[in-house]
C-alpha cells in the first residue's frame, strides 16, 4: 500500500486540473462580456493614439472571436505564457513572480502562527469543556472569527502602530534604508513590517481552527478507543496528545489544505490595508486598472493552489487519522 497515498494525490490532482481549466475559461468568458473595453480604456487613459491601440489589440488577440481568444490563451498558458500586463508593463508571469515571494512569506507565517494558536486554543477549551474558561475562550474566538478581517487589522494598527508606535502601519520595508544597510538591520526592518499583517491573518485563522478543532477533540474523547487506552493505564495527557488529537486532526488538516491558497493569493483585504506588495495587492491593481491578463493570471494562480491544497489535505487526512489507516 506504499503507492496508495501517491495514487490518491494524483487522482485528486487530475480531478482538480479540470476545475482550474473551468475557472480559466469562465474567467475569460466573463471578462469578454463585461461592459466596456478593458484594453481600450487602459490605453486611452494614457493618451495613446487609436492606431497604437488597434495594434495592441491585434497583438494581444483582443480583436479575435471569443473561441479563438480562449484557445489562444490556453495554448500559451500551457507553455507558461500568461500574457502581457498593460498596467504593469511586463509579462503577467513576471508580475506574479515579483509579488509571490511577499505573499508566500506573509501566508506561511500567518498559517504557522494561526494553526499553532488554534490548536492550543482548542486543547485549552476541550480540557476545560463546560467550565467558565471554555465559554470565555469560545466567545472570544467567535468574536474574532465573526469580525471582518479589516476590522481586526484596523484595531491592531490603531493600538500597536498609532498609539504605541511599536510597529509600522504598512509597507514591507523602510524606504529610507539604503542598499548598504547591515543584514541584521534589514532583517529586523522586514520583521517589524511583517508583524501586524501576519498577526491579523493569524488571529482569524486561529479562531476558525480553534472552533473546529475543539469540536473534533471533544467528539474524539468520547470514542471507544479512548476508553480502551484509558483502561490500559495511559495518563490523561498522553490520551489527549497521542490519541484524541490524532483522531481529531481531520478538520484541521482540511483547513490547512484550504489555507494553502494564502501562499499564492494572500488575503486580499489584509494586503490592501497594510499596503503589502503581494498577490492580493496585485489582484486589486489588476481589477482597478481593468488589466484582463493580469487579473486572469491571479485567478488561475489562486485556483491552482486551491486544487493543490485540497489534494494534499485529502492525502494527509488518510495518513494521520488512525481510523482510516490501512
Amino acid at each position: 500500500m506504499r503507492g496508495a497515498p501517491l495514487r490518491r494525490f494524483l487522482a485528486a490532482l487530475a480531478r482538480g486540473l479540470g476545475v482550474v481549466l473551468l475557472v480559466a475559461v469562465a474567467s475569460l468568458v466573463l471578462m469578454h462580456f463585461a461592459p466596456g473595453d478593458p484594453l481600450g480604456t487602459t490605453l486611452e487613459g494614457a493618451n495613446v493614439p487609436p492606431d497604437v491601440i488597434a495594434a495592441w489589440r491585434a497583438r494581444m488577440g483582443a480583436d479575435q472571436p471569443l473561441p479563438l481568444q480562449v484557445g489562444r490563451w490556453l495554448g500559451a498558458a500551457a507553455t507558461g505564457d500568461l500574457g502581457y500586463s498593460v498596467s504593469m508593463h511586463m509579462s503577467v508571469a513576471r508580475a506574479i513572480r515579483t509579488a509571490l515571494p511577499y505573499t508566500a512569506l506573509l501566508g506561511l507565517v500567518a498559517i504557522v502562527l494561526g494553526f499553532a494558536g488554534g490548536i492550543a486554543l482548542a486543547f485549552a477549551q476541550a480540557r476545560a469543556r463546560g467550565r467558565a474558561l471554555d465559554r470565555w475562550l469560545g466567545g472570544g474566538a467567535l468574536a474574532v472569527w465573526a469580525a471582518p478581517e479589516f476590522v481586526v487589522g484596523l484595531v491592531l494598527v490603531e493600538l500597536f502602530a498609532v498609539r504605541l508606535g511599536w510597529f509600522p502601519s504598512g509597507g514591507a520595508m523602510d524606504v529610507t534604508l539604503g542598499g548598504d544597510a547591515p543584514a541584521g538591520v534589514v532583517f529586523a526592518d522586514r520583521l517589524r513590517h511583517l508583524v501586524l499583517p501576519a498577526v491579523t491573518m493569524a488571529l482569524v485563522i486561529a479562531a476558525q481552527v480553534g472552533r473546529h478543532q475543539r469540536v473534533a477533540l471533544v467528539e474524539a474523547w468520547r470514542e471507544p478507543f479512548i476508553r480502551a487506552a484509558r483502561a490500559r493505564g495511559l495518563r490523561e495527557r498522553a490520551l489527549w496528545v497521542h490519541h484524541a488529537w490524532r483522531a481529531a486532526l481531520g478538520p484541521t488538516i482540511a483547513l490547512a489544505g484550504l489555507s494553502l491558497p494564502l501562499l499564492a493569493g494572500g488575503a486580499f483585504v489584509i494586503e490592501r490595508i497594510f499596503n503589502w506588495p503581494g498577490m492580493g495587492s496585485l489582484a486589486f491593481q489588476a481589477l482597478a486598472d481593468r488589466d484582463p491578463h493580469l487579473a486572469l493570471g491571479c485567478v488561475v494562480a489562486g485556483a491552482t493552489l486551491v486544487v493543490l491544497g485540497g489534494a494534499l489535505a485529502d492525502v494527509a487526512q488518510a495518513a494521520f487519522d488512525p481510523r482510516r489507516a490501512t
